[in-house]
Order: C-alpha cells, then structure tokens, then sequence
C-alpha cells in the first residue's frame, strides 16, 4: 500500500501521476500551515499516531483477519520484530504514540486525546464497551526531544476489537493556541490516499463524530486492531480434550508418613550426573502431625504444544494448534487423615511462583490444610523443577531411605550447561524475547489435563475408589501460579473457583520493578543498552501528572517497553482478566475469584497486581494483606511480604499466611460474595487488623524503608 509521508520529512516512495500532483498540492498547503500539527505517518510507528492497522496485511487463517507487518527496527538487534510480525493485532493493554511538529503543553494531553471503542472482531461474543464508547488515556509521557506523546488506556481493553486513537485540538502549543491537522490526516480522511486504511479510519470517523467533547475538532487519528490473546488456549484446549491422559499410578510411590523423618530434592542441574540437594521450604518431618496421612505420585500425558527451546511456533490464530509432542507430567498428591469422604476428598490444585516446583509451596499448603479434609495436588509448571533426572529422597525411622523420580522440566537457556530454578520460563534470548508467554500458556494446557484427570477420577491404591473428587476442585495459585492461574481460570470451564495470590497482570512491570527476579530482563537490557532503567526511570504511574522526559535514551525506552508488552501480551494475565467475570468466553461461566495481594510486595509490585484485578473489574474480590500495618505491631517480618501464603518463619508471618489459606478456602467453598474476615484469628499475634478489602487500587510501590 503506498503511501506518502505528509507535512513532514521527503517521500520516497513510488506513486502515480495523479497522486504525484495532489502530493504537491498539500505539501505547498503545508509550507503555509501555522502552529503545531498532530503529524500523521501510519508507516511509521515514531509518528504515527500508533498503532495502526496500516501496518497490518489481510490473513483470513487469523481470527482477527490481520496479520502484522511492520518495517524492522534497526535499533532492536534481535527478533523482536519477526515475532510481533506473527501476531494478529496489537497489544490490548497498548502502549500508544502520538507525534507533534513542535512543542506542546505537556499538561493538555489528557483532555485532548481518547480512545474510541468501535466493532469487535468477534460480536456474538460477550464485550466490555459498546462500540462508541470513549476511553481517556493515563500513564502519559511526553517527551520534549522528540515532541512525542506516550500514553496507555485508563480503561481494560479486550481482545479482537478495533478501536481508534482519536487527538482533538484540546491539546495546546506553548503559545496556548490549539494544535492543527496534518494535510495528510485530511487527505486520509478524504479518502483521496491511504487506500482501505483511509477508508476504514474515515468511516469510523464520521459514525462516531458526535462522541467527541463539545467544542472539540478532530485533528489526528488511527485505528487499529487488537490481537486475539486467547486464541490459542481456547484451541489448546480442544485439543487437550482429545488427548487421552493415561494416568499413570505408582504404587512405590504411595508413601505412609507416619514414621517419615525428612526429605529433600536430588536436584538435577546438569551437566549430566551433577546433583545438588534442596532442602523443602517445611520440613516434612512435621507432615504427619499437621493431618498429613499419606503422599502419593502419580503421572499423566499431557501434549506439548512448545518446541525444545520452551518457545510457541507461531501459528495462524484460526486454526487448532498442533502439538509437537506428549510430555509425561508428575504430580504430586497429598492425602489427609480424616476419613475419606463418599467420592472421595476435595482437591486443592496448587500452583507454585517462579523458582519453585511442585515439592515447595504445595508443601506449605498440605501443612496447612490437610487437617481440614482437603487433598493437595500439584505439578511442575512448564521450566521448572531443575532437569529431567530430579529425584526425591524421603528418609524414615531407623535409616531406611526411599527415592522416587520427581522429573523436571527445567531447560539449560543460557547454554552454561546449568539447569537453574524456574529456568526454561523466561525467555528473553534472540529467537523470541516474549519473557514468561509461552511457559504460563503451557503450563495452563497441562493444568486443563490434570483438572481432566481429576474429573475422570484418581483410583491410587487400586481398590476401584478414586481418592480425588474430581467435582470438588478449586485452584490456588500463588505468584507465577496466579500468572497461569489466572489464563487457566478464564478459559476452563470446569474450574468451581481460584485464588489468585500476589499475581500481576504482565511479566513485564513485574520484573521492571520487582527487584528480586529482573534478572534475565536485566541483562536483555544490558545488551540493548538499556543499563540501569530497572525501576522504570520515565515511567509515571496512573494517575501522576504527566513525566516530561528530555534524554533520547528514555525516549528509546518508550518504545522498547511498547514492543516488549506487545510480545508478551498473548499470555499477560491482563489479557485473560476481562474474561473471569465481565466478558466471560463461550461455554464459560462467571468466575468465583479471590485476588489476594501483599502491600509493598517487592516481587510483584502492587501496580502490577493493580492491573490484573483492574483488567477483570473485580477490586471488590481482592483482599490485601496491610505488611505495612503488620511490620508496625510486630518485630522481625521480612522486608519483602510476597511469600506470605507460604511463609514458614517467623511464626507470626507464618500465621498470616495460614490465615490467607484458610481466608482462600472458605471464599472458594462459598458464593463468593463476601471475603471472610480472617482478622480475629490473627489476634494472638497482631492486636490491629492486617487483612482488608480495599477501597481503591494501589498504584503505587509502597515499599517499607
């Protein structure tokens, strides 16, 4: 589609005759334009304003019928381009850009440029907006270098939508006077250039003029797509349904604990035969006096829809994903010592964080809440576990020693032939820097097995009983585990009800400003010469006046934080969010949904666990446990609250996150109306409250000195 850069630098394109003679007509009307105009170069994303669905090619195998195609970018020296060019649309949770010919008052960008929602890709689908409806920007940048605009949506947005960017002459130059229109944005709306974008954009336009603000001429526009992000798990699933799950009973593997003494993990970390042992985050030798009567393995098929780099081959968004193998996945299985129960005991499904495997806060878990008749169940989430020849060693009364297979799926990503925790999830090497997109939409697929397995029953023993109910399961997931948690529990419909604990909506904030786990998006950083932007110099947080920036290099950092979030947002929680309760997908019902959050985490920072609740409208579920108002009534709590649902020491840190346990369970087991008070329980150790609903969101760090 040819196209001619209007008002602004030299075309250097091809183009005919006629539109030769009307370029040259709008350039001689540009040397007469006064003020500062909103430029308008769809091909190019510094000016935009971007994203635009001019950058896109017709795809009918994609649910969107898009497909992207953008130039290269010669500052990113890896593939991020080639991996945004697979996709179908952009990021919904979109980072825009919007370019000015000269200086603005940085303070007017808010009441002067709107997002308009316009038809869905999808309409027989549920929708968070009727087409029409108006969003105001937030997060807004503006920097004076460049004279570029930076700004995300106030609001949620969904997948497969189109909406538009619309700038209105509400925006002022330094002089006071209202910024104008690029000739080429009249052309476009003219339909005199621009091909079928001009027509799109211009029709979409004249349906909605009336929802401008009173008073208010249009002066730059785009329109855009966004990306189908629950596509593919949605096929996934099909297929997953299809698969036979083979379960897999270990008798050896059905362990007595009544004289069990200890345990730990024979970690494989490579090269081939080295070994390092890893304690459990609980002794285990307090298992069974906590109503912890048996452990048990067992293992299943589950296909395997990532490659031998734990990478996605992207694939039209249209077509049912092919597996490219089946991966035989353990679980573990702990067994209460109350009576089972006719059908067998309920089963909470534990889903552990980043780092962690399915020994350590599931562990933590089964100490907690055997005692009240539940079973716990867990697996390795996709990339870790250490390597594949991990064993777990179980030592007992009088030196007898029982080791059993405890597979990893752990990958060496760096090549330094290490297998490290939680490594083979993040990745941020040359082939795809998605960060944590395609572990967390795996490990959601393997999870949709294990719910089938557990539906279809788990007969353990062999005695024709199954152990598990199947039709009693709820899902806590605590960190990473509220990650996959949260896309597991939009698209499955079989799940009752999740606690999600400490998650956020995107990898991406999360490790920008979570300090303790930014290190393979440090050194991504690093070589892109970012060094030393962890934290987020730049970037304000919603609701802050607008950050004013002057260095080119942060200016830079605007755009490589746009790409970045586009990459991941097929598997960003915030994608999913919408669909727990305000855009439920097909076949799916209202999600019961317990967001539980740590104020100050510095792990998932409380913007980021603002966005994902955000996403999903759902604050009046949330529960944030107050560390702040805790660390003042008691002594020696650990600087950083993120591990509170599996905290073991102190003791009082440990009850609080016995109380979250018991808080998740009884909100999971109800109506989901109310979030029970855990306070009182906690009285013994805090004499003011620590737990609460909160009245707003927290949108800032809140980090304790």
């Amino acid at each position: 589609m040819d196209y001619p850069r209007l008002c602004g630098s030299s075309y250097s394109g091809r183009v005919n005759r006629k539109l030769s003679i009307l370029l040259s007509t709008l350039l001689l009307s540009c040397a007469h334009a006064a003020g500062v105009r909103v430029e308008f170069d769809p091909r190019r994303a510094d000016i935009g304003p971007y994203p635009t669905d001019f950058q896109t090619v017709p795809d009918t195998r994609q649910v969107t019928g898009l497909r992207i195609q953008r130039p290269d970018n010669p500052f990113f020296e890896f593939a991020l381009d080639r991996t945004l060019n697979q996709l179908d649309g952009f990021a919904p949770n979109t980072r825009i850009t919007v370019k000015f010919s000269g200086a603005i008052q940085p303070e007017t960008l808010r009441a002067g440029i709107h997002f308009l929602w316009l038809d869905p890709v999808q309409p027989e689908r549920y929708h968070l907006q009727p087409a029409g409806h108006l969003t105001p920007i937030n997060e807004v940048v503006y920097d004076t270098g460049s004279n570029r605009a930076f700004a995300k949506p106030d609001e949620a947005f969904e997948g497969a939508r189109r909406y538009a960017i619309l700038i209105t002459d509400a925006v002022l130059d330094t002089a006071g006077d209202p910024v104008t229109e690029d000739a080429g944005f009249r052309a476009c709306l003219d339909k005199t250039i621009g091909g079928s974008y001009c027509v799109q954009l211009s029709d979409a336009v004249a349906r909605f003029s009336g929802v401008l603000p009173p008073n208010r001429r249009l002066v730059g526009a785009s329109l855009y797509t966004t990306l189908s992000a629950t596509a593919f798990l949605e096929r996934a699933r099909e297929v997953v349904m299809r698969t036979p799950p083979r379960l897999l009973r270990d008798t050896q593997g059905i362990v007595n604990l009544s004289d069990l003494r200890g345990g730990l993990l024979r970690a494989d970390v490579g090269p081939a035969g080295a070994t390092e042992d890893v304690p459990f985050p609980a002794s285990l030798s307090i298992l069974p006096a906590t109503g912890v009567r048996r452990m048990a393995t067992a293992s299943f098929r589950s296909p395997r829809f990532l490659d031998e780099r734990g990478l996605l081959p992207e694939a039209p968004t249209a077509a049912e994903p092919t597996p490219l193998a089946e991966d035989e996945i353990e679980m573990t299985i702990y067994l209460p010592s109350t009576a089972m129960p006719a059908g067998g005991y309920p089963v909470l499904v534990a889903g552990h964080g980043f780092g962690d495997s399915r020994f350590g806060f599931p562990t933590v878990l089964a100490v907690g809440q055997l005692s009240t008749g539940y079973a716990v169940v867990s697996v390795n989430a996709f990339g870790h576990g250490y390597g594949p020849g991990t064993k777990l060693v179980l030592s007992f009364a009088g030196g007898r020693e029982l080791v059993l297979p405890a597979r990893g799926r752990g990958l060496d990503l760096s090549g330094d032939g290490r297998v490290a925790p939680g490594e083979g999830c993040v990745q941020t090497g040359a082939d795809a820097p998605v960060l944590t997109r395609d572990c967390v939409r795996q490990t959601a697929a393997d999870l949709m097995q294990l719910l089938r397995v557990l539906r279809e029953g788990v007969d353990l023993d062999g005695d024709g009983k199954s152990e598990l109910n199947g039709a009693r399961t709820f899902y806590i997931g605590q960190s990473l585990g509220a990650f996959y948690g949260t896309l597991l529990h939009a698209v499955e419909p079989e799940l009752l009800a999740a606690t999600l604990n400490v998650g956020g909506g995107s990898a991406l904030p999360t490790m920008l400003y979570g300090g303790d786990r930014n290190g393979e998006l440090r050194a991504l950083m690093d070589r892109l010469g970012f060094s030393g932007l962890e934290g987020g110099p730049g970037l304000p947080f919603r609701y802050e006046p607008v950050r004013v920036i002057d260095n080119p290099l942060l200016a830079a950092w605007q755009d490589f934080l746009a790409a970045m979030e586009w990459a991941e947002s097929p598997g960003a929680p915030a994608s999913f969010g919408p669909h727990l309760k305000s855009a439920t997908l097909p076949g799916v019902p209202i999600k019961r949904t317990l967001f539980q959050i740590a104020r100050g985490d510095r792990t998932v920072p409380n913007p980021s666990n603002s966005l994902l609740i955000r996403s999903a409208n759902m604050l009046e579920s949330t529960s944030i446990y107050r560390h702040d108002l805790a660390a003042a009534q008691v002594r020696g709590l650990p600087a950083n609250p993120h591990a509170f649902l599996a905290a073991v020491e102190p003791l009082a840190f440990s009850a609080v996150g016995f109380a979250a346990q018991q808080q998740a369970v009884t909100y999971m087991e109800g109506t989901g109306e109310t979030i029970p008070n855990v306070n009182g329980s906690l009285a013994r150790y805090f004499p003011g409250p620590v737990f609460e609903v909160p009245a707003a969101y927290y949108e800032d760090l809140g980090y304790r000195p």
